[in-house]
């Protein structure tokens, strides 16, 4: 890296930091010896070179926690197809995992609109609330 991009990467970590740490772009732009905009376009670049990586990771990890479930799962297979019960619920327990993971089981959200009101409702809007359910032994 020459000198200069060298110096440019660090000014950028130092705009991060002080950002960080509650500073306006006018404040951090002066202690730089620089313009407020660089200032500014400083942060975002760190800040988008951050979610590249942050993001780039979560997707890794997705990746390996759902080669682990494969694993459990054939590992499970053989005693589910015996009919073993404890085999069988940890096979839902895999999959709803799985399913987690995937967001297979995301809410459905359903719109209602009439004379200029919308409402949206999701399916856990139609369950009574969790004080009456224990109420009632649910």
């Amino acid at each position: 890296m020459g000198s200069r991009a060298h110096e440019s990467a660090e000014r950028r970590q130092k705009a991060l930091e002080l950002r960080k740490n509650g500073y306006d772009y006018r404040t951090i732009a002066k202690a730089l010896n620089t313009t407020v905009k660089t200032a500014y376009l400083d942060v975002q670049k760190c800040l988008e070179e951050i979610r590249a990586n942050t993001h780039e990771t979560a997707e890794d990890v997705l990746e390996l926690e759902l080669k682990r479930l494969d694993i459990a799962q054939a590992a499970l297979m053989p005693r589910v197809r015996e009919g073993d019960p404890r085999a069988i619920d940890t096979l839902m327990r895999v999959q709803e995992r799985r399913a987690k993971y995937l967001g297979l089981d995301a809410a459905n959200k359903v719109e209602i609109s009439g004379k200029g009101i919308i409402i949206n409702l999701t399916p856990a809007d139609f369950l009574p609330p969790a004080q009456e359910q224990h109420e009632y032994g649910h």
